[in-house]
This record gives C-alpha cells, sequence and structure tokens, in this order.
C-alpha cells in the first residue's frame, strides 16, 4: 500500500471530522481539527489520494517535537497507515527527542511506539477520568 503524507487543508476538513471516533461524542473536536490546520500542525496520510489517517505534530511539549495525535480511518486499520504516519512524523522531526503520549486504553497506540522504538518515560493521572495518559520519548540521532 503506497502511502503519501501532506498538511491537511481546510477543504479536508470534512473527511477528517468523518474519520475521527471522537467527534460523534465530543462537540469541540471539529474546532479543534480546524485550529491544527489553520497552524500547520495537521497532516493527512492519503491511500489513492483518499484520505486514510491524519495526525497532528507540533514542537509545543517543552519545544520538542510531539505527535499530538493520530487517527486512522475504521477502513484503513491493520494496513500500517498508523505505522507510515509516525514514521513520517519521526522523519521531520528536528528536535533531538520526539514525543508522543496516549492513554492506558489505547493499546494499540502503545504497541505502534513500541515498534517504533519509543520508551516509556511517565504517566499524568486526571486528564481523562480512570484512564491515565501515557507518556512516550524517542532519542534521534
Amino acid at each position: 500500500m503506497k502511502i503519501e503524507m501532506r498538511l491537511a487543508a481546510l477543504n479536508d476538513l470534512d473527511v477528517l471530522t468523518s474519520l475521527d471516533t471522537v467527534t460523534p461524542t465530543y462537540s469541540e473536536r471539529t474546532k479543534e481539527i480546524k485550529q491544527w490546520i489553520d497552524a500547520n500542525e495537521c497532516f493527512v496520510a492519503c491511500h489513492n489520494n483518499e484520505i486514510a489517517a491524519y495526525g497532528v505534530f507540533n514542537y509545543h511539549f517543552f519545544r520538542s517535537g510531539m505527535i499530538e495525535m493520530i487517527m486512522v480511518g475504521t477502513a484503513f486499520r491493520k494496513k500500517g497507515v498508523g505505522a507510515a504516519l509516525l514514521c513520517y512524523f519521526i522523519d521531520i522531526c528536528t528536535t533531538p527527542k520526539i514525543w508522543a503520549t496516549t492513554n492506558l486504553s489505547n493499546q494499540v497506540m502503545q504497541r505502534l511506539l513500541s515498534q517504533a522504538n519509543f520508551s516509556p518515560s511517565g504517566y499524568i493521572h486526571n486528564l481523562d477520568d480512570n484512564d491515565p495518559e501515557l507518556v512516550f520519548v524517542k532519542f534521534l540521532a
């Protein structure tokens, strides 16, 4: 599967909102996606010109590269799209460390980070009720 990466554009908003699993239960998500697009922090992974996933990457976490999120469309899961987006973020990172977080309940993201040689670096309680946020880091050459 050939996957192409690009910055998200405002005309991608409806597609990104539709593939985002958080949108149905969190009314502010569409607004967040738009803000990420406007800030040039939102990237899409496309397969055959169809958006398969999106991710948010920035340098807001102590001025280091930070993967804020990766969201893969249901039809594209378990096909390497999330891994491709993760590798893309590692490739474009300009700092010596790249960080990512995920909920304790998100076993899929934890496996993805582990396979990309990210190391556990701590956790944060009380962001989501009864679901701590795990922090991961990867040291880049």
